[in-house]
């Protein structure tokens, strides 16, 4: 199924805070999945799925933010691949977020974080001139179903199965130059003893 998603995007620059708006909206013939459900846990052990969760990293002095499928790194070695979790984008329906990322900004970027070596923080002062939003999109057809499996989460999905996903996913991205350099507390890693 070829995908016809109209995606639109606003970033507010303010001293405290980056805010991102966007809006989905399928004209697609069938539905769609949106992988923009990132789970954090708390340290009681429970999920949550906050819409202000979304990947971010510094890649040629630009923040590049998103919600979607993340690329393995080719020198990652991985057990199994884990996609974020998906929210259901019918066909003719909208889907939309309000993101605010606190300044100074911190990175969040697990695959990055794990071929750092020794302990790791997000404390090493950076600078971006601009940004990128990105939503990772994929169609839900007979390849690939949302499958819903958090009865605490109903509307929380699993793309199943992932691989058909993650391997269709279309990523929709905007830029956006920021109007003064914006403070980043990039990945450093400290050596273990």
């Amino acid at each position: 199924m070829t995908m016809n998603i109209a995606f639109e995007c606003n970033v507010v620059q303010a001293p405290t805070a980056l805010t991102i708006d966007y809006r989905l909206t399928n004209r697609s013939a069938g539905d769609a999945g949106v992988f923009n459900l990132i789970a954090t846990t708390r340290p009681d052990g429970t999920l949550e799925f906050s819409a202000a969760t979304l990947y971010i990293e510094v890649v040629d002095g630009v923040l590049l933010t998103g919600k979607r499928a993340l690329t393995i790194p080719p020198d990652l070695q991985m057990a199994a691949y884990v996609p974020p979790y998906a929210s259901l984008l019918a066909r003719g329906q909208s889907l939309t977020e309000h993101v605010s990322i606190p300044i100074p900004v911190k990175v969040m970027q697990p695959y990055r974080r794990a071929l750092l070596r020794g302990q790791v923080l997000a404390d090493m002062p950076a600078t971006v001139t601009s940004l990128v939003f990105e939503v990772g999109v994929f169609p839900v057809d007979d390849k690939c179903r949302l499958v819903a499996e958090n009865p605490a989460f109903p509307t929380v999905l699993n793309a199943h199965p992932p691989n058909p996903a993650v391997a269709r996913q279309q990523i929709l991205s905007k830029s956006f130059p920021l109007h003064q350099p914006v403070l980043v507390l990039d990945y450093r890693a400290v050596p273990w003893p």
